[in-house]
């Protein structure tokens, strides 16, 4: 594993075309990004001749989870800003951040991500016998999320 990638679901950009801030504080040296969400509808069925539906909900939203991956130390440079965050200062997985933003380069175009209200849910590492430097996964839980200020949620939310 190269230091060097920096993967956005899947899309290899270069570190100069990706910035990722949390609270307005720049972090740096993650390797790889994920992250979606998505609005499940249900179909309203109804007597119908043609047995198709005859309708469907508004629907409900589900923000997936911000996974980051990136070395250790770059990942505990985050966890003891989360954990300053918190009302205690020390349990990182009570902070709440408002404002989570990824921007980067798609061509010639800027793509702002943010992420609102976002929580620290998961930790995760592996540890083998390799050249690379050791590594760790982390998920963070965004209650929502606005791909240039537009979202897959209803407005109204």
């Amino acid at each position: 594993m190269s230091i060097d990638t920096v993967r956005i679901n899947g899309f290899a950009c270069s570190w100069g075309e990706t910035e990722l801030k949390f609270g307005g504080e720049r972090f740096h040296k993650f390797t790889g990004v994920d992250y979606g969400d998505k609005r499940t509808r249900t179909f309203i069925w109804g007597a119908d001749k043609a047995q198709a539906p005859i309708g469907r909900g508004r629907g409900k939203y589900e923000p997936g989870v911000l996974k980051i991956t990136g070395p250790k130390f770059a990942i505990q440079d985050l966890r003891a800003y989360f954990a300053a965050q918190a009302d205690d200062g020390v349990s990182y997985g009570d902070a709440v951040i408002p404002l989570v933003t990824l921007q980067f380069l798609e061509g010639d175009n800027v793509v702002t991500v943010e992420f609102l209200n976002v929580t620290w849910d998961n930790d995760s590492a592996s540890h083998s016998e390799s050249g690379d430097g050791l590594s760790e996964d982390i998920e963070l839980q965004p209650e929502r999320v606005k791909r240039n200020g537009l979202t897959l949620y209803s407005s109204g939310a």
